[in-house]
């Protein structure tokens, strides 16, 4: 049986760190996700570079092994349920629903099988893995396959990045992980989105009233978010509060929203990807966000509100109970899942005066810059780098 470095066909010379750490990511940059970009821009004020998008293979590993110190995974879930690039490419294959149908049954195991031993061997051979755990678990298509890659990944991983202390003690609870778990902020969004118009433009443009209260549930509409409960709430508010719901439908029935929110005058429903203006124009012209979620790890949508000065009104779920512990003027509570008291933390959060809300959310968003939250992963690795050379960081 070959060694773990005869496997991946390493010299020591490869494996040796560099003055810079450099990082390399399964998530690009420039592929939507605003997160992305400012995590890896905080950490190369740090000297820890982005090194490059990964793929979980062999080959990979073999081409790119004296380009980076690290690998890092952002929702692993991705890699373990996509189709192979010859699949989504071949004419034949997307034609034939039986083959579609095998397919989808044995890629699932190939690439957990792959992505276990791609994590095996760049462990072996000195690379360090990073996790940053969005979710415990997937949002949707939950499967055991998927469940073992996460395992998998929690046994290999030298750091785990939360993004709270709730998400932190369930990752240990969990995973009986090795690695060190640090509990990183979420950051705003502070320098993503373009200057947003006049809220009274935006409302016209949308055919809502202009100073009607309104409230806003933006981006990816998944089920897990709850839109529908915030559609059914403000429903029952007969008319006193406005809703607009935007952003891209991803597994889910938008067509259900649609209907219900065609019973009501006051309800809008955008179901596509909406531009950075866009986004900044709806965040902008609403006075409070809805975060009616069934459940959730860490959401980037709270810290989004707050950098446009806007706070919440959310389900009483610990992450975000731990973001607006300091603020209680950005955001209000209801039991996840209540219709009812949805309706009533609408209520009782807009009696809030607005300036009052929203100094409370830009106060939220000042406590998360990146160059702030960034510090603990930061730590970790100038100690990585220090082992490396040989002292103690």
């Amino acid at each position: 049986m070959t060694s773990v470095a005869q496997d991946c066909q390493l010299t020591s010379t490869e494996c040796t760190a560099t003055a810079r750490f450099r990082i390399g990511s399964n998530a690009g940059l420039g592929q939507g996700n605003p997160y992305i970009e400012l995590f890896y821009g905080a950490l190369g004020r740090h000297g820890i570079d982005f090194a490059g998008t990964l793929e979980p293979n062999m080959a990979w590993l073999r081409q790119h092994a004296e380009q980076v110190e690290a690998v890092h995974i952002h929702w692993p879930e991705h890699l373990l349920r996509r189709k192979p690039q010859w699949v989504r490419t071949a004419p034949g294959i997307r034609a034939s629903w039986r083959l579609q149908r095998l397919i989808a049954r044995f890629a699932p195991p190939f690439h957990l099988v792959r992505f276990s031993r791609f994590l095996r061997v760049a462990k072996g051979t000195g690379k360090r893995i990073i996790w940053t755990l969005h979710n415990l678990e997937p949002h949707e298509r939950r499967s055991a396959i998927q469940r073992a890659g996460f395992r998998a990944l929690a046994r290999h991983a030298d750091l785990i990045i939360c993004h709270d202390q709730s998400a932190r003690a369930e990752c240990r609870k969990r995973y009986k992980t090795g690695a060190e778990v640090v509990v990183m902020a979420h950051g705003n969004y502070d320098g993503v989105y373009p200057a947003p118009r006049p809220p009274s433009t935006v409302r016209r443009e949308l055919g809502f009233e202009e100073r009607g209260p309104l409230v806003g549930c933006l981006g990816a509409i998944r089920h897990y978010k709850g839109f529908d409960l915030a559609i059914d709430a403000v429903a029952s508010l007969r008319g006193e509060v406005q809703l607009l719901v935007a952003g891209c439908p991803i597994r889910c029935d938008s067509g259900a929203l649609r209907g219900r929110a065609s019973q009501c005058d006051f309800v809008r429903v955008v179901p596509r990807r909406l531009t950075d203006q866009e986004f900044a124009d709806f965040a902008h012209a609403a006075d409070a966000i809805l975060l009616p979620y069934r459940g959730v790890t860490g959401s980037g949508a709270l810290l989004a509100a707050a950098t446009f000065g806007r706070g919440v009104v959310a389900s009483d779920l610990p992450f975000f109970r731990d973001v607006l512990r300091e603020h209680p003027d950005a955001g209000a509570f209801f039991p996840p899942g209540n219709v009812p008291a949805l309706a009533d933390a609408i209520g009782r959060y807009l009696s809030i005066p607005a300036a009052t809300r929203q100094r409370a959310a830009r106060a939220l968003a000042d406590q998360y810059s990146w160059d702030r939250v960034i510090q603990p992963v930061v730590e970790v690795i100038e100690r990585w780098r220090g082992e490396a050379a040989g002292y103690s960081a």
